[in-house]
């Protein structure tokens, strides 16, 4: 009996912390994928990543890393309030012809937690 106490006592601080810490609360993307499907070399190729702050705090975007120098992340560098949002805007360079998967990495001053987007699409020569 004294066994079953003490395990649900470790397990009701540990509950207790976490819930105070707002674990599982963080930022939360609308989506975190984004087809360009395909696009004719040259073009314009830029999309946005919306997303809520769901913490208990405000939380930034601490650095932002690309897969390849091909993606160009771009973002505010204000923290977003508690049910705040922000945005992320990524530039694809469609000089290079082919098929295309690149991701995104977020790192934001709430956790060591890191969030992954991801762009993906084809990019075609021009017609003569």
């Amino acid at each position: 009996m004294k066994q079953h106490f003490f395990i649900f006592t470790i397990l009701g601080v540990s509950f207790f912390c976490n819930a105070q810490d707002g674990v599982g609360s963080k930022i939360v993307f609308d989506n975190t994928t984004f087809n360009f499907g395909v696009l004719e070399r040259g073009s314009k190729a830029e999309c946005e990543f919306s997303f809520i702050n769901k913490s208990l705090s405000p939380v930034a975007i601490a650095k932002v890393k690309a897969s390849c120098g091909c993606t160009a992340p771009t973002w505010s560098k204000e923290p977003v309030k508690p049910n705040g949002s922000g945005k992320i805007k990524v530039k694809y360079n469609t000089n290079i012809t082919g098929s295309f998967v690149k991701t995104i990495t977020i790192y934001t001053t709430l956790d060591n937690e890191t969030i992954t987007l991801t762009i993906h699409g084809e990019v075609k020569k021009k017609p003569k």
